[in-house]
């Protein structure tokens, strides 16, 4: 018997910062954005989604049906005419009502089976081809293009609880560009792949939550543009439904990160400004401060620092900077834990400054923003002007 599977995914709660993810079906749930204090990193993110639906039928077309007739030949003669009658089938209980052309179920017919399903529509040669709706006994519709017994082309699927895939088929799954909506008013628009969301598509959440950009099998995965409910901005690279990678982050107070994510975590070069102009850059482990860092104030004025998971441990003087800049100054019996500190930054080089790559991804970022066309202004996200006076600053 064959089986149509179509899936309808919402995506998994992800919280984008601690990584927790609820199991709860339908919530959604919001987490309080706790303040960030410049010796320890405490804040988290909300998340803004609802946890995955998999809505299936089954269409009941048997190879047995297929192969019983109400002939004792099956054969097909273009000029023999269309005959109506009703049939039915001693192997499933199944009945036909329609038209018939050799044997072969062939025109228009009604397919009912015994559980309460039935199919209406075109038949050719024993098989459910061109325009039809088959209804599951639950009350699932599939209404559109058939080929083979198999939803292929443009169809519609309406599940029992309201919500609907439009867009296009191939042999049972959703393949090619389509649309999902959900009775919350949760919609996606975008390009599946043998089922699953692939390439570029757009999820509006129920709560005013939207993410646009690249999906990989279902997953948010590659270079997008979220938002959240509350104002939040994300723009960058995500690898399975987390940042991973460059990203830019803002929020609406005004606060903004743009660096190296890690499993949802700041990790690697980052810098993140405050609301009201203070700036930390350095180097960040696990959503931490940690390793080497410039902290400015808001009057402009930079101090050299050195941090450990959160916690600011000295600052250094102008002769130690230039020390620890020429590779001649040792910073690890500084930590408290000096053996763990130096395994968490030993993949990190040791310096004050942006790595050479951090400029190229910026401006990679900024390419794919545009390839992608996403509603996203990277200068303006940035804060561009203060941003930059405050790199030019550090630099003098």
């Amino acid at each position: 018997m064959n089986m149509m599977t179509m899936y309808i995914n919402q995506q998994n709660d992800f919280d984008l910062i601690e990584s927790r993810r609820s199991e709860k079906r339908g919530l959604v749930e919001c987490c309080i954005a706790k303040n960030f204090e410049e010796q320890q990193q405490c804040f988290l993110d909300s998340q803004s989604s609802e946890t995955t639906k998999e809505l299936t039928i089954k269409v009941s077309f048997a190879d047995e049906e297929f192969s019983e007739t109400i002939s004792l030949t099956k054969k097909y003669n273009e000029k023999q005419s269309l005959v109506k009658r009703d049939h039915i089938y001693k192997t499933t209980g199944s009945k036909y009502s329609g038209e018939w052309k050799g044997g072969f179920r062939h025109g228009r017919g009604l397919m009912q089976w015994q559980d309460g399903a039935f199919y209406d529509g075109n038949w050719i040669l024993g098989r459910a081809n061109g325009k039809g709706v088959f209804t599951h006994s639950k009350g699932e519709i599939y209404d559109g293009h058939w080929y083979h017994d198999k939803a292929h082309g443009i169809g519609t699927y309406i599940h029992s609880n309201g919500a609907k895939y439009e867009g296009e088929w191939y042999k049972d799954l959703q393949h090619g560009n389509g649309s999902e909506q959900w009775p919350d008013g949760s919609i996606f628009e975008g390009n599946y792949l043998d089922g699953k969301k692939n390439g570029v598509g757009k999820y509006n959440w129920a709560d005013g939550a939207q993410y646009q950009g690249q999906w990989v099998d279902n997953e948010i995965a590659g270079y997008g543009f979220y938002q959240w409910s509350d104002g939040r901005k994300y723009i960058g690279h995500w690898k399975a439904n987390i940042m991973d990678d460059f990203g830019i982050y803002t929020w609406q107070d005004g606060r903004m990160y743009e660096g190296y994510y890690k499993e949802d975590k700041k990790h690697g070069f980052g810098i993140y400004i405050w609301s009201d102009s203070k700036q930390y850059s350095g180097w960040w482990f696990n959503g931490k401060q940690h390793g080497l860092g410039i902290f400015m104030s808001k009057d402009g004025k930079s101090k050299y620092g050195l941090w450990e998971d959160g916690k600011k441990l000295r600052w250094f003087k102008n002769d130690e900077v230039a020390l620890i800049d020429q590779g001649k100054a040792s910073i690890t019996d500084l930590f408290e834990n000096p053996e763990a500190s130096m395994e968490k930054i030993s993949t990190f080089p040791l310096q004050f400054t942006e790595p050479s790559d951090y400029v190229g991804a910026r401006e990679k970022l900024k390419k794919i923003v545009k390839s992608l066309d996403l509603p996203v202004d990277i200068d303006e996200m940035r804060n561009n002007k203060n941003l930059d006076q405050q790199a030019r600053n550090i630099q003098t």
